[in-house]
């Protein structure tokens, strides 16, 4: 059974991307497995005069363990498996370790509780998100998350090629609109005169040539995709892009390779989904 690993805070955040991960397990059978943790800086930092760190521990613990039976019960009505962990330490190392644990995938808000915790909970998904050997869905709450218009954005490394496979499947589920990009890299020339840059002038009927190749060898791989399919090409910075084409189609998620091709690609790549997802208002899917 596919196991989806959701952490929890008590924000509003995290309750929308458990419903996320609900509605997700809904619809492939999946459990869901809460985590909460008892922050360890924390304790280490703050001054509680006359209480021991034992009972503070103890005494959150409680109170963490009726929130999540709460946030289960919310969902009492759906033949959904749940677990729940409560555990100590850092946040995000926490996160990662557990997800260690034959889970499929970790579901995760991009924001908590309070304006020091929106930012502190930021870098806690985005440390998920980098050291993941998952892939990982950071769930924004600005938009409805019925995944009926999804982005994937291709350059034909494995990652992508996964990323196009499993939009495939989440778009048959929620009978989403696809659209598959590819970016083409805008050329920096510099401007001297009397030199001919020669092949320059046709980088770009080339590469929108192999762009539309590219494209067009993805939608043959899901060629059983049952509804409307859209292939795009354009060309600029990767992940401005990314972000301009969600914003005009309205899409409401972005499944992006969290690598790309070679070395160099593979950092670029992972440089590209973390601006993504640090700058767009929509969720995004970071394959691993």
């Amino acid at each position: 059974m596919k196991k989806y690993l959701v952490p929890v805070d008590g924000s509003i955040n995290s309750e929308i991307a458990l419903k996320t991960a609900v509605d997700l397990a809904e619809k492939t059978g999946a459990s869901i497995t809460l985590i909460s943790i008892l922050d360890s800086d924390t304790f280490l930092t703050n001054n509680h005069i006359g209480v021991s760190t034992s009972e503070i521990i103890e005494q959150n613990t409680e109170n963490i363990g009726v929130l999540l039976d709460n946030l289960i019960d919310t969902y009492n009505d759906k033949n959904i498996k749940f677990e729940k962990k409560i555990t100590t330490g850092n946040i995000a190392n926490e996160i990662l370790a557990e997800s260690e644990e034959g889970y499929e995938m970790i579901i995760i808000g991009s924001r908590g509780l309070t304006t020091l915790k929106r930012t502190f909970l930021g870098s806690v998904s985005n440390k998920v998100v980098n050291s993941s050997r998952i892939s990982t869905l950071v769930v924004k709450a600005y938009y409805n998350n019925d995944f009926s218009h999804i982005l994937v954005p291709v350059d034909g490394s494995t990652n992508s090629k996964r990323a196009a496979y499993i939009a495939s499947d989440l778009g048959k589920l929620y009978d989403s609109e696809l659209t598959l990009l590819n970016v083409i890299t805008q050329l920096q020339v510099p401007d001297v005169r009397g030199v001919d840059f020669g092949v320059v002038q046709d980088y770009y009927p080339i590469s929108t040539k192999n762009s539309e190749n590219l494209l067009n060898e993805y939608a043959k791989s899901i060629e059983d995709y049952p509804n409307k399919m859209i292939l795009q090409t354009k060309i600029g910075n990767v992940a401005d892009a990314i972000l301009e084409t969600a914003d005009e189609q309205e899409d409401n998620l972005i499944i992006i390779g969290s690598k790309g091709k070679g070395a160099i690609s593979r950092a670029f790549m992972g440089s590209v989904s973390n601006a993504v997802i640090h700058h767009t208002k929509r969720s995004v899917l970071v394959i691993k």
